[in-house]
């Protein structure tokens, strides 16, 4: 249990690494009533409206917190770069994509780490998962 102070109130938190809950139509409907969902989906009008009225040319101050998942992105790419595409038939995704893959795996608890704060940092095993399986389906080679 990992113990944060967040708008003053202090909330106990318990992360675990994620599992597939919504296995069903119902379980769907079940979770667009949830307050989970409410809260994703907030967050996502609330990005929007972050941008709304802003210039892709306009200058803006850089946060800790973008500046760290563009580290984290650099450094995904530059491993893009050391696992070079295989020469092969190009019907599906080149089999590469399967090595970087494990590269991306075995660093991304690391790299999800170095982005949250000192009080967060426990979150990283729930949210590592999420960020690796952004990245593709190893076995599919779709990403």
């Amino acid at each position: 249990i990992t113990t944060i102070v967040v708008g003053g109130e202090t909330k106990e938190f318990r992360f675990q690494p994620p599992f597939k809950v919504i296995k069903s139509q119902e379980d769907m409907q079940r979770f667009k009533q949830s307050t989970a969902f409410a809260s994703v989906r907030d967050f996502i009008l609330s990005l929007n409206d972050s941008c709304k009225n802003k210039k892709i040319g306009d200058q803006g101050q850089l946060s800790a917190a973008c500046s760290s998942t563009i580290s984290v992105l650099r450094t995904l790419s530059q491993w893009v770069d050391e696992v070079p595409p295989i020469q092969q038939p190009m019907r599906y995704g080149n089999k590469a994509f399967r090595d970087w893959f494990d590269k991306a795996e075995a660093g991304m608890h690391s790299l999800v780490e170095e982005m949250l704060p000192a009080p967060l940092k426990p979150a990283a095993r729930e949210v590592a998962p999420y960020l690796l399986h952004s990245l593709g389906n190893k076995t599919r080679i779709d990403y």
